[in-house]
């Protein structure tokens, strides 16, 4: 499993991706985007440094991209797409690539999530890699009324 920065051929990927209804249920819980919206959002990111897919022998199956969340804070959207290979580690090593990236690379101290309350696959995995749940904050969001915000600093982090 490795991670490799989109391209503008990626868009078809990042499509798939992000119009998966059950994906959008675990992240924003928003109706999907029309895809013109969606192409757009893709276009804007092609710009981004550190954006990337997940790629397995060959295949994408997921994305995740680091948001500067403050002058020394980042954050990682991430998503696996297929159910198949949810659950199976991928997400991990892909986030153990990210935080690498984020912490040893770009000199951030301190990586930042926010996590629907309900994925607590998600929220599993987060713990496992040292995340510590600090509080529950709350939107004027109807599709994501609350989401659990979690925390890793540099310090407390495994590098691997």
């Amino acid at each position: 499993m490795r991670l490799r920065k989109i391209k503008p051929s990626d868009a078809k990927y990042f499509l798939k991706l992000w119009t998966n209804k059950e994906l959008i249920a675990l992240t924003s819980g928003r109706p999907v985007e029309p895809a013109e919206k969606l192409m757009g959002y893709f276009a804007r990111l092609l710009d981004e440094e550190h954006n990337y897919l997940i790629v397995l022998d060959g295949k994408v199956i997921g994305h995740v991209m680091i948001v500067r969340r403050g002058k020394d804070s980042f954050g990682f959207p991430i998503v696996i797409g297929e159910a198949k290979y949810r659950g199976r580690g991928y997400g991990s090593r892909a986030i153990r690539k990210i935080l690498n990236i984020g912490f040893f690379k770009l000199g951030y101290k301190e990586a930042r999530l926010e996590v629907r309350p309900e994925n607590t696959r998600a929220i599993k995995t987060y713990r496992s890699l040292g995340f510590k749940p600090i509080r529950i904050r709350s939107y004027d969001n109807p599709y994501q009324p609350k989401v659990l915000v979690m925390v890793l600093a540099k310090d407390s982090f495994v590098a691997s």
